[in-house]
């Protein structure tokens, strides 16, 4: 009876660690390669689907007493309590659905960190795997795009086919000509964020740990690849952001002359920008609309400091916010 008792524990033990592994992989390497801006669509909300059933496996593992005591954090806590005061704001949205959705996002993914850190201790090495893959993908169909999916669009461009939706500045013609890949997201400088974001970690986790040759090798390439890539993307803000976060840590760890040689080169670079404003032409028409966005941002806000507009609003409240000529 007893030794049916420790097959049993056995069995069980075995069949949970598999079901995490599942969906740890899953929920890791599949994130970016689903998302494409709208959280109703049936590939995020299947993966929202998937983000709860994870949830509930911990839940219910808590139940039934095989979890001795949750991880937490007082960050994911003042999350909670900021995305619970979010509630409000789903009523108050002009389109409720949409609005409820965003929410709906958020509150899962809460949930999803929040299973991460019950399901990543002891399975580092399989989370590092499926991270990898997931950058692999993108990788990959980002390189589909410069190759083919953007000249194709330049060639319509050219063509007059999106005449119909340009706008007044020719915005979407200089997009065209000046953007960048963009993987599976809807903007190259989301893209060029997920590069920025999870690229290092991978390069230092390989280099750091116990890795062997082979992942290094892997995630080296992946890397390399992922640097054409965010080449690729154009994304000005994530250049902008790398920039800032190596002066930063330039200025922190260094304790020479050589302290201040970010300043510096900031000095020289708005100098260059003061005199030669042709360097600024591949950046108006970017730059334009951003200055629209925080403008009618700006009057939104003003509107309703307090109580605010409800989730999902700009869009539809942001065209009469912002200036004619954004």
């Amino acid at each position: 009876m007893v030794e049916r008792s420790a097959s049993d524990a056995a069995l069980l033990a075995s069949i949970r660690e598999r079901v995490h592994a599942t969906l740890l992989v899953l929920l890791i390497a599949l994130r970016p390669l689903v998302w494409d801006g709208d959280p109703t669509q049936p590939a995020n909300l299947a993966y929202l689907v998937l983000a709860v059933i994870a949830v509930s496996v911990v839940v219910i593992e808590g139940w039934a007493g095989s979890v001795s005591s949750w991880r937490w954090t007082f960050s994911g806590a003042l999350f909670a309590l900021i995305v619970a005061a979010l509630i409000p704001a789903c009523v108050r949205s002009p389109l409720p659905m949409e609005g409820g959705a965003l929410w709906l996002m958020l509150a899962v993914h809460l949930g999803l960190a929040f299973y991460l850190m019950q399901a990543l201790p002891g399975r580092e090495r399989l989370a590092f795997a499926a991270l990898a893959a997931g950058l692999v993908g993108e990788v990959l169909v980002a390189h589909g795009q410069r190759l083919w999916v953007l000249p194709g669009m330049a060639a319509a461009s050219a063509n007059g086919e999106f005449a119909a939706i340009e706008t007044v500045g020719g915005d979407l013609a200089e997009r065209i000509a000046n953007g960048g890949v963009y993987g599976t997201f809807t903007l190259a400088n989301t893209f060029a964020a997920y590069l920025v974001l999870v690229v290092p970690p991978l390069l230092v986790s390989a280099w750091t740990r116990s890795a062997d040759r082979w992942s290094r090798a892997v995630v080296t390439l992946a890397a390399g690849l992922a640097a054409w890539s965010f080449v690729g993307a154009s994304s000005k803000g994530a250049v902008l952001a790398i920039a800032i976060a190596s002066s930063m840590g330039w200025v922190i760890v260094r304790r020479d002359r050589w302290r201040w040689l970010p300043l510096a080169l900031v000095a020289v670079a708005l100098s260059a920008l003061a005199l030669r404003p042709a360097l600024w032409e591949p950046m108006q028409a970017s730059t334009r609309v951003r200055a629209g966005y925080w403008l009618g941002a700006s009057t939104l806000i003003a509107e309703r400091p307090i109580a605010g507009h409800g989730i999902g609003a700009f869009p539809t409240l942001a065209p009469a916010a912002m200036p004619l000529w954004a």
